[in-house]
């Protein structure tokens, strides 16, 4: 399932990250390399990663900063898995919210399940990448490249120098990928991919951003009573109590209105803030 594909691995335990490579390498067939973050940007790193697995504890940084480093090399939709040592809710809560596609604890850690995990970040990676062409009316779901593309050419043929935009997160993911696993949580993630696509939008773009953030841009700027309407049916079709494993889980999306420049000299940022809402405080609604 992995054969052929390219996995960087980023340890400063040198010998775990030879082992690691090597049985994926051996069971698996991956091209898998063994790395430090000091050599980010050395030459040997010839082949650009279908995944990257980075070490929380890195000596001196740690792999919440390479992840950043790392996006900013390879792009958003290369996934990144963490590996830690030091395993807690906490952490597990920061490195989904970071965007690491998975996070698995370093002791005893099971070849198989890194293997599986791997294997299903690409997938979804690859899901969120596919681009698909607006239809004639409503919206299309696009990739974040392909949407960034189609807003430059909005800009470009049509002056469109800004649009409104919602952005939609949902914000217990990184909670239920801890409590209840990587099944229930896609289940849960698919379901309300799925409910938002089916939303009678038109005249704009849908875009899902990695696993929690999904966002509407409109071509014409919608009047309050349309954005009003709007609120109100993301929260109807999507606000909704789950029972797993006997606990009460409340799946509450976040909403946010917020305006994105579509210049070319100013739609990097733009984007990149519309994405990450970087001052966005995770918030638990896990109810015992």
């Amino acid at each position: 399932m992995l054969r052929n594909t390219h996995v960087h691995i980023f340890d400063d335990d040198t010998l775990f990250a030879e082992q690691i490579a090597q049985q994926l390498q051996d069971l698996y067939g991956t091209n898998a390399w063994s790395r430090s973050d000091v050599d980010l940007h050395s030459n040997d790193m010839v082949h650009n990663p279908d995944c990257i697995i980075v070490d929380h504890d890195l000596g001196q940084s740690n792999g919440l900063e390479l992840a950043q480093r790392l996006r900013e090399q390879y792009g958003a939709l290369v996934p990144i898995i963490m590996l830690t040592g030091v395993g807690n809710e906490q952490l597990a809560v920061q490195a989904f919210k970071s965007g690491f596609a998975d996070y698995l604890p370093k002791r005893h850690l099971d070849i198989g399940a890194l293997a599986s995990a791997i294997h299903d970040a690409i997938t979804r990676a690859s899901e969120a990448g596919a681009s698909l062409v607006p239809p004639p009316s409503g919206i299309g779901m696009l990739s974040p490249g392909y949407l960034k593309s189609a807003l430059l050419k909005a800009q470009r043929e049509q002056g469109i120098e800004e649009m409104m935009y919602l952005r939609v997160e949902l914000e217990e993911f990184a909670l239920l990928h801890y409590q209840y696993g990587h099944t229930m949580a896609e289940r849960v993630r698919r379901s309300f991919i799925d409910s938002l696509g089916r939303l009678p939008v038109s005249g704009g773009y849908f875009a899902q951003i990695g696993t929690r953030v999904s966002v509407f841009i409109f071509e014409k700027t919608p009047t309050a009573a349309e954005i009003e309407q709007l609120r109100n049916l993301v929260s109807y079709h999507l606000s909704s109590t789950t029972t797993l494993n006997g606990r009460t889980v409340q799946i509450t999306p976040r909403l946010q209105l917020g305006r994105l420049k579509t210049h070319p000299r100013s739609i990097d940022k733009s984007f990149d803030e519309m994405i990450l809402d970087s001052e966005h405080e995770y918030r638990s609604s896990i109810h015992g």
